[in-house]
């Protein structure tokens, strides 16, 4: 009789959780319990896809596989068509969704097309999928709009049914508000907004400051489960890409009825707050009301009269902007030194000649806009926290502090840069400190400030108040941009039932419903976040690839086991594979430092690199180090990512290639550089 063989293996021991992929074909549990993620191996993925959820059970260490598919994560994908021996066949955008989706009814397209289609079951381990749209060639700019669209589940255009509701609408009747239309009231925003949807009034009463915060008051026109509403929580939020905005909400609202233009009676909440002169909030009333913008200004003309330069027409709020300036001082310094930190500006920006892009701009935020930033923030924290101190749910914005390991981590990091850094995890207080004196450092504490940033957690929507550990606020909420962000709209609907004292009879169910609505509004907030990245990264690859073969100066802001990455001054991010560098290399994760044996390379360090060649189609940017590549040493098998197998010839080619050279090509290596024909959108600034 044979003995059955003991194995020290859980194997009844099972986890759930999400699978995020890699495009490497493996992938790891993002686990449900909160613990470390675990290791899934392409052969114990078991059928799962990014973005499932399933269960698994431990093999060894921190290995596992996939016992059972819980449910599906993703059925609907955007990506390039292109056909072999199994058929008609789909390439997704999304890497991370590591396999090709099979199209057998796909009619239309042929390869170099891109496609929106859904997966509507699976053959074995293979998804297939019917064709939804068909999105153009692959490259040209309306395709890439329309697929980092349709591909992060948002959309172009709204449903007939959508509009119509919306093209009967008519505004709202003002009996019961509070008139405040001889209030002095100015709008602030970027100079191509359209959709105003906050505006401001701000005096001094003796020793203390009023603020108002005044809002479009959106609920008033979207009813809960509309058709509207109901189109407004799919998308969870608007998107803003460089040419043009795609909005939460159709035109008729968000640029029309509900939209605070200059000379217009709207319908508002609005929000008093009376300020000590130390920036303490004595009170905060909110108030259904009615205003009548007096200017509708930029954070340009701002941020000129701060700097003493006031047009004759604005002569009449120049007194209210010195007083707001007085207070956003105060409010920002006062933020500042409980440990808010700064998360920094965005990625950047374009500018446009005609339909050529002329140049990748570095963001520059200006006091301008750090003004109506703490006036925003100040109105949020009111609002939540008047909410919660008189017994109602609230959509809290909350932000986790970063789990121990993160901060022991950051804490090391921060140890390379800044002498005396205490060893002990740091606090916000002291983080914030750090990216403060990241300034101090140039460009350089630029990239090290974002990497530090990239260790905190990303902020979310929850009936649950934890705080916001960025902010440094113990209960923060967002009130201020209903006519962008549904949680807004929700924080709306709560506080307009607090102003009718209105208690919630069921208060586990209204909790219970608003988790479900808040992990909603999150998850569409990640989508239009991967929506933007994706296209602006598109939109510099186009940039980029007028630019191969030019010298730039740039800084490592990324360090990896597989590659490095280096950002331009004007934001731009191109990679290094390790495997195209000479000698041999370890990662020093804890110093963010490849370590080689001449040589080594760590996140802040200033390289000059040469463009190598730019892949519109992926988005992405490849870069060399011009001292390898004028000294034709090109790594250890002579390949370089992007561009494929080199021989001295195409080295000398990509060495002494003209600036602006146009409508080159690569296909044989899957490069495609950009081409006359497609044409970059013009700017569009978001704020």
């Amino acid at each position: 009789m044979k003995r059955a063989i003991k194995r020290n293996i859980q194997r009844n021991t099972y986890i759930e959780g999400v699978v995020r992929g890699n495009k490497g074909g493996y992938a790891f549990l993002q686990r449900a319990d909160g613990g470390n993620d675990l290791f899934l191996p392409h052969n114990n993925l078991g059928g799962a896809q990014h973005g499932d959820t399933v269960k698994v059970r431990l093999v060894k260490g921190d290995e596992a596989e996939v016992v059972k598919i819980v449910s599906r994560g993703i059925n609907k994908l955007s990506g390039e068509i292109y056909r072999d021996k199994q058929g008609t066949m789909l390439r997704p955008d999304l890497q991370s969704y590591y396999s090709q989706v099979l199209l057998p009814y796909a009619k239309g397209v042929k390869d170099g097309d891109k496609a929106f289609v859904e997966i509507v079951e699976y053959q074995g381990n293979r998804p297939v999928g019917k064709l939804i749209r068909k999105l153009g060639k692959a490259g040209a700019e309306e395709t890439e709009i329309l697929s980092c669209l349709f591909g992060n589940g948002f959309s172009d255009s709204f449903p007939v049914s959508v509009e119509k509701a919306a093209a009967d609408l008519r505004s709202v009747e003002f009996d019961g508000r509070k008139d405040l239309r001889d209030l002095l009231t100015v709008t602030i925003d970027g100079e191509d907004a359209r959709d105003f949807d906050d505006a401001i009034s701000v005096y001094k009463e003796k020793e203390h400051f009023v603020l108002w915060v005044h809002i479009a008051d959106v609920s008033a026109y979207v009813r809960p489960n509309s058709a509207i509403d109901r189109e407004a929580y799919q998308r969870g939020t608007s998107v803003y890409f460089p040419k043009k905005a795609y909005p939460m909400l159709p035109e008729k609202l968000s640029n029309d009825l509900c939209s605070l233009r200059e000379g217009e009676d709207k319908a508002t909440v609005s929000v008093k707050m009376v300020f000590d002169k130390n920036g303490d909030m004595i009170k905060a009333i909110p108030y259904l009301s009615v205003i009548k913008s007096n200017h509708r200004m930029t954070y340009t003309e701002t941020q000129a009269i701060f700097d003493g330069n006031c047009p004759e027409k604005y002569l009449d709020v120049l007194d209210m902007l010195t007083v707001g300036r007085e207070l956003a001082n105060i409010l920002n310094v006062k933020r500042k030194e409980r440990g808010s930190i700064d998360f920094g500006a965005s990625d950047g920006e374009f500018a446009f000649e005609g339909e050529e892009i002329t140049a990748v701009i570095a963001d520059d935020s200006k006091e301008s806009n750090r003004l109506i930033e703490a006036f925003m923030i100040a109105a949020n924290e009111a609002v939540a926290s008047l909410l919660e101190d008189n017994g109602y749910p609230c959509v809290f914005r909350t932000h986790e502090e970063p789990t121990r390991e993160k901060l022991k981590q950051l804490t090391a990091f921060a140890g390379c840069f800044i002498p005396d850094m205490p060893e002990e995890p740091l606090k916000p207080a002291q983080i914030s400190k750090f990216i403060d004196e990241c300034n101090n450092l140039g460009e350089a504490g630029d990239i090290i400030a974002k990497v530090a940033v990239r260790c905190m957690q990303k902020a979310k929507y929850s009936p649950d108040n934890i705080g916001h550990y960025g902010l440094a606020s113990d209960c923060y909420c967002h009130f201020t941009s209903p006519i962008r962000r549904y949680p807004d709209l929700l924080v709306h609907r709560i506080l307009k039932r607090y102003l009718r004292n209105e208690p919630y009879q069921d208060m586990d169910k209204a909790v219970d419903s608003l988790r479900t609505k808040s992990e909603n509004c999150s998850e569409r907030e990640r989508a239009a976040e991967r929506a933007e990245r994706d296209i602006s990264d598109y939109y510099k690859a186009v940039y980029m690839a007028e630019h191969v073969g030019e010298k730039y100066q740039g800084m490592i802001s990324g360090v990896t086991a597989f590659a490095l990455f280096v950002t331009l001054p004007n934001g731009v991010e191109g990679s290094i594979r390790v495997d195209d560098l000479p000698d041999s290399y370890y990662l020093d994760d804890l110093r963010f430092t490849l370590v080689g044996d001449q040589k080594s390379y760590r996140l802040g360090d200033e390289v000059e690199i040469t463009v190598l060649s730019s892949d519109v189609n992926a988005r992405k940017v490849y870069f060399a180090f011009s001292e390898y590549l004028e000294s034709g040493i090109m790594g250890k098998e002579g390949y370089i990512e992007g561009v494929g197998v080199l021989n001295p010839l195409d080295v000398d080619s990509i060495k002494n290639k003209p600036s602006q050279k146009k409508n080159t090509s690569n296909r044989k290596n899957g490069v495609k550089r950009y081409a006359k024909d497609h044409k970059p959108p013009k700017k569009k600034r978001r704020r």
